[in-house]
């Protein structure tokens, strides 16, 4: 009897190991999947749940990071918080320019109204890391999205890209994030016309600003050979396309109440400047990155006053 007693009661608990061990598979494979996608309308619509201010060491906003209805998170940043360098809108303006290039690394970033107060809130992608938080050997980016993020950074004049806001995901997944910097700057970007009006640090903005127009035109070989080993791959060239089709006049549209006249000027200027780069190399017919032909290739573009970046 106490023989059976222990047959049945040995395989009862086999039982629930399986039923145990099904569940947390179930578990692990729904913790895995990526987050579904929502659209721009859904997300500023959705409500908040709960809210806790992040611990920033380094970072000068005060984002907040927010539970949302449906397992969703956002990172939200007050318009009210000022900061000379940094503006939620730039944020905005940054991920609209992403979208209109077809640029998919940077998450959904709406302006949202949050306990009325109004914020730029952009998805959180859960299960990622910062590459700071990886170890050496994972931390290195495709070729190709190491290539985008160039471009971009390029165009949107990104003053804060490094380690802390490029994320990965388990799936190898890269996400471009925290561009409230980008455009230059901060206050100056989304109140002022006139950089003299921007009284703090203002000697230090003017001179940033004029620094970035003369990078317009500096050589440098690492962003030439970037830019080119992109315009030779398929999603490159649907870049470059998605660029020329973002004219001047839906850049302006696009960037009212984001960005100053000036900051668009340069945005416009830096739009010119690539695709200046691409049809010069059209025209020539550049096959390989040698440095001796890279440096031929370079000499003419400027001869013939084309920006090289």
């Amino acid at each position: 009897m106490k023989t059976r007693l222990l047959i049945v009661s040995t395989a009862i608990l086999l039982a629930f190991q399986i039923i145990a061990s099904d569940c947390l598979k179930i578990t692990d494979n729904v913790l895995s999947q990526p987050q579904s996608k929502i659209d721009e309308k859904t997300l500023i619509e959705m409500k908040v749940i709960s809210s806790k201010q992040l611990n920033t060491e380094q970072g000068i906003t005060e984002p907040y990071y927010m539970e949302l209805e449906g397992s969703h998170s956002i990172i939200f940043k007050k318009l009210s918080y000022v900061h000379i360098y940094n503006h939620p809108m730039q944020e905005i303006l940054a991920y609209k320019i992403a979208k209109e290039l077809g640029i998919e690394n940077v998450p959904l970033t709406v302006l949202k109204e949050v306990n009325d107060e109004l914020g730029s809130a952009q998805l959180f992608i859960k299960e990622t890391k910062a590459l700071d938080d990886l170890d050496e050997e994972k931390r290195a980016l495709d070729s190709e999205v190491e290539n985008i993020r160039t471009l971009f950074d390029y165009l949107i004049t990104n003053m804060d890209r490094h380690t802390g806001n490029i994320l990965k995901d388990n799936a190898g997944n890269t996400y471009f994030i925290d561009h409230s910097m980008a455009f230059g700057g901060g206050t100056e970007g989304h109140r002022f016309n006139n950089i003299r009006d921007a009284v703090p640090n203002m000697e230090r903005l003017r001179d940033r600003i004029k620094e970035d127009f003369e990078y317009l035109n500096v050589p440098n070989q690492y962003l030439f050979l970037k830019y080119f080993e992109l315009g030779n791959t398929e999603k490159g060239k649907e870049i470059i396309k998605a660029l020329r089709n973002l004219s001047p006049e839906k850049l302006t549209e696009m960037s009212k109440g984001h960005i100053s006249d000036l900051k668009l000027k340069i945005l416009i200027d830096k739009r010119k400047a690539i695709l200046d780069f691409y049809d010069e190399i059209e025209k020539i017919g550049f096959v390989a990155p040698y440095a001796s032909t890279t440096l031929k290739l370079q000499v003419q573009m400027r001869n013939k006053g084309v920006p090289i970046f």
